[in-house]
């Protein structure tokens, strides 16, 4: 799925999103990957790859390894199917 800025501020600032996170079912390594991916693409639209690594890591105290790591390799994402546990849930109440 891709988001717009706005979307993830949006997102961000809502207050679903806070109770999401504060029950721990927010992938917060994900969302960084995310966020990151973003801010890079936008980076990337005045700066050189390596320049761009760079002010990330920067920002956000990463070692440039570590950043250029977590824009360019695979992640594993893995599936959780609610439809199949929608059931449990709802015959709980």
């Amino acid at each position: 799925m891709k988001l717009k800025e706005t979307d993830i501020l949006k997102i961000l600032s809502d207050g679903k999103f806070e109770d999401f996170h504060s029950i721990g079912i927010i992938d917060e390594i994900a969302l960084r990957t995310y966020l990151l991916q973003y801010e890079y693409k936008q980076l990337r639209k005045m700066h050189t790859q390596f320049e761009s690594i760079f002010i990330l890591s920067q920002k956000y105290n990463l070692a440039f390894a570590t950043v250029s790591t977590i824009l360019f390799r695979k992640r594993i994402k893995k599936t959780f199917h609610i439809e199949k546990h929608l059931d449990t849930f709802s015959n709980t109440n």
